[in-house]
């Protein structure tokens, strides 16, 4: 059964991001290994544009644990290295793990199907943002 092996520590480090204080472990049925998301990992969580008001109010920060998932495999050199589709299914398989209603996970992933081709593979795992 898929789910979160540990809890989340991140420290922010800018504006909407965050660094990972210690691994965060993931048992994904979908790829049928855990995923070990390392410490020292930066990401945003869940962004979701600020223009989409309503949906920034009802899914924003619904579901943390998925989204530093979600980010980590859409790095260049994640470990495993997937595809979107599957980044992006792995993604809706976590927001249920962490409790996310159907609908909710459902909507979500659609949310990253139809936007985030712009930001698959465009950075590495250690990337780190301007100061």
């Amino acid at each position: 059964m898929a789910g979160f092996l540990n809890n989340l520590s991140a420290t922010q480090v800018g504006k909407g991001l965050w660094r990972l204080d210690q691994p965060l472990l993931y048992k994904s049925d979908k790829l049928n290994k855990i995923v070990a998301v390392p410490a020292g990992f930066v990401c945003d969580f869940e962004s979701i544009g600020r223009w989409l008001t309503i949906g920034y109010v009802l899914f924003a920060n619904t579901a943390n644990r998925a989204g530093v998932v979600h980010d980590y495999l859409y790095r260049r050199n994640s470990e495993p290295r997937v595809k979107r589709v599957m980044a992006d299914a792995v993604y809706r398989e976590a927001s249920l793990a962490a409790g996310n209603p159907r609908w909710q996970a459902y909507t979500k992933w659609l949310g990253v199907r139809a936007g985030g081709w712009g930001s698959y593979h465009k950075k590495s795992v250690t990337w780190k943002p301007e100061k």
